[in-house]
């Protein structure tokens, strides 16, 4: 029975809140801490924002009762846990307080957020300087600190940008609340328990005000000390687990508010690469996860339980984990990972979509990759971290433990070999946006040098008697490492003009040698107008296969069920050597279905030289030196007949 003393505190604090709560939004109309819409808020008329004070009123007071016994529980709480807690908090909760009644500079509350954690880092909120995960122990030493320090003030923000609709971050805070008061239950550490179902209690009787429709908000008073007191808590619920996810248990329990975070980051700097105005990493927008379920339809209560749905599904994920082996705490974490992708990849982020805007691309186009020098230290790199994956790979020695003297003197030698063997075949006169297929030869041909050479230099002089092997492997990567860096900006330029997909869809007749130029062509140009989705052919050896990256989807019997199954805007026949009857098919077909027909020509046009009127004696007449032209290609339309 002692376990369901603690549903105290929880009622205690939800009944405190649910008074609170009213007193909170008269308080927040007298000092004019109200939120008025604007073109990034989705209510509609202005709304007291100082439920926070009654949350964290309620949490308040319940918890400085259990600590004086008060209330009936279990196990009293220690007050040092509480008083640090509490601590660190009044700083968060002052400067976020004074920052609904009058806004304050990011700087500022970054700073204040700061200092109130590292009051509870010095109370005992701190990563253990050894963590667990997978079953493994990792030595963290001095990197707990400053990775505490991220993790508060990261989780502080992350509740506060998440509240953007009405019950969104009070309903995820308090599914967290109740997981983390699972896991420590699961701990036998009732006494901390009793924090987390205080919180939740208070946030259970604040909903009543906050969901949708709400009239009262959080206010950055009560998401950012919620945020705070989680991540406090969080740091406790991971030092005391062992098993499963053990320290990344709590980041999944709150997993949404984090990613949203993250994704906000990382979408923010990737609009700053694009030179995007007003796209500061600072900088408020209308672009979180729960803004784009409303874009994609859905209504705010219905945007709030699907939140709510995947907070409570993470909570429970979280906590199954601890029941798993090491391996299969690693097959569920991958899973959740999958699953996130997926998800966030249907959130239709643009900004995200780093290949298709050619962001990527937009570095091989910066002044310090154009340099030769930066070029030269990219080789050497690789060539230390391909030997360095050939031992691991040999001798599974990834620790250097046993090898380490082989490494060293390896590592000494293979970067000067690498230097001389791509300066040799004269690597370093090209660039690597311009990489053609004998620009991937004298690589390939530099390395295998360069695996032979540090052979003959190791049995010669080093006299570690290192098998042929282990040479082999490390040819082998540093190869894929060379070749795949020289050949990157092309591949990303290639998946770009696929993903980019400009241009209307287009069918080509024709999967032979010129098809394939046409769709070379049609892909190298970013502003073609046509975009080629597939080929039609005659021949049945052809039916079925890739040309191109595209398949080949039938015949020209079929080319009427085509167009219409694929949208076909157009249809381009891509040589002159299709009979002339055949291609007056292909234009009735289109000429019936009102789309257009082309004709794809490559041609040479010359111009005839001048003779000399003068020549020697025996010789033939000279020409003038004159520039080679480029071809000439024609995609043109024709009116159907």
């Amino acid at each position: 029975m002692k376990p369901l003393l603690l549903a105290f505190p929880f009622l205690a604090a939800a009944l405190l809140s649910l008074g609170l709560t009213p007193l909170a939004k008269r308080l927040a109309v007298r000092l004019g801490a109200v939120d008025h819409p604007n073109e990034r808020k989705v209510h509609k008329a202005p709304i007291p924002r100082l439920g926070g004070v009654a949350v964290i009123a309620a949490f308040g007071l319940v918890t400085a009762a259990v600590v004086f016994g008060l209330l009936p529980v279990p196990r009293i709480p220690n007050p040092g846990i509480a008083s640090g807690l509490f601590l660190g908090l009044l700083p968060v909760f002052a400067i976020s307080l004074l920052d609904d009644v009058r806004p304050q500079r990011a700087l500022t509350r970054l700073a204040v957020q700061a200092l109130g954690a590292g009051i509870v880092m010095a109370n005992g909120f701190v990563l253990n300087p050894h963590v667990h995960l997978f079953g493994a122990q990792i030595h963290l030493g001095l990197l707990a600190w400053p990775l505490s320090l991220l993790w508060i003030v990261g989780l502080t923000n992350a509740f506060n940008l998440i509240d953007g609709l009405d019950g969104l971050s009070a309903g995820l805070a308090l599914i967290s609340s109740l997981s983390l008061a699972g896991v420590f239950l699961l701990a036998g550490r009732i006494d901390v328990a009793v924090l987390p179902l205080a919180l939740a209690g208070a946030l259970l009787g604040f909903l009543r005000y906050n969901l949708h429709p709400a009239s009262v908000f959080l206010g950055d008073s009560g998401a950012c000390t919620i945020g705070f007191v989680l991540a406090c808590l969080c740091l406790k619920g991971g030092a005391l687990l062992s098993a499963g996810l053990a320290v990344l248990v709590p980041v999944v329990i709150v997993g949404v508010p984090l990613v949203d975070t993250l994704l906000s980051i990382v979408r923010r700097l990737l609009g700053r690469l694009d030179l995007v105005p007003g796209n500061g990493v600072m900088d408020a927008d209308r672009q979180h996860i729960h803004h784009r379920l409303l874009a994609l339809g859905l209504t705010q209560r219905r945007a709030v339980l699907v939140l709510h749905g995947i907070g409570v599904a993470c909570g429970a994920l979280a906590f199954g984990s601890l029941f798993l082996s090491s391996a299969g705490s690693a097959l569920f974490l991958a899973a959740l990972l999958g699953a996130a992708f997926v998800g966030i990849s249907r959130l239709g982020y643009d900004e995200l979509a780093v290949i298709r805007r050619g962001t990527v691309l937009q570095f091989y186009d910066s002044a310090v990759l154009k340099t030769g020098f930066f070029v030269v230290f990219v080789d050497l790199l690789m060539a230390v971290v391909a030997l360095y994956l050939a031992i691991g790979l040999k001798w599974d020695d990834w620790g250097l433990v046993t090898h380490r003297a082989l490494a060293l003197e390896l590592g000494a030698v293979v970067p000067l070999l690498v230097f001389g063997t791509f300066q040799l075949f004269g690597l370093y006169k090209g660039r690597w946006r311009h990489a053609t297929i004998e620009d991937l030869l004298r690589p390939t041909a530099a390395v295998l040098l360069t695996g032979l050479c540090a052979a003959v230099i190791e049995a010669l002089f080093l006299g570690f008697h290192a098998p042929v092997s282990l040479f082999v492997v490390f040819t082998l990567v540093l190869l894929l490492l060379a070749n795949t860096s020289r050949a990157s900006y092309r591949l990303l330029a290639y998946w770009r003009s696929r993903s980019a997909a400009p241009g209307a869809p287009v069918l080509l007749y024709g999967a032979g040698r010129r098809g394939s130029m046409a769709v070379r062509e049609l892909t190298a140009n970013p502003v073609a107008p046509l975009r080629a989705i597939g080929f039609v052919d005659d021949d049945p050896d052809k039916q079925g296969l890739t040309l191109n990256g595209l398949p080949v989807l039938g015949t020209l019997d079929q080319l009427d069920a085509l167009v219409e199954r694929y949208g076909a805007r157009g249809v381009v026949v891509t040589t002159p050597r299709i009979p002339a009857d055949v291609t007056d098919q292909v234009e009735d077909v289109c000429s019936l279905r009102g789309i257009a027909f082309f004709n794809f020509n490559v041609a040479f046009e010359g111009t005839l030289i001048a003779k000399r009127e003068e020549t020697a004696p025996g010789v033939g007449p000279r020409r003038e030196p004159h520039p080679e032209p480029l071809p000439a290609v024609d995609a043109g339309a024709r009116p159907a007949r």
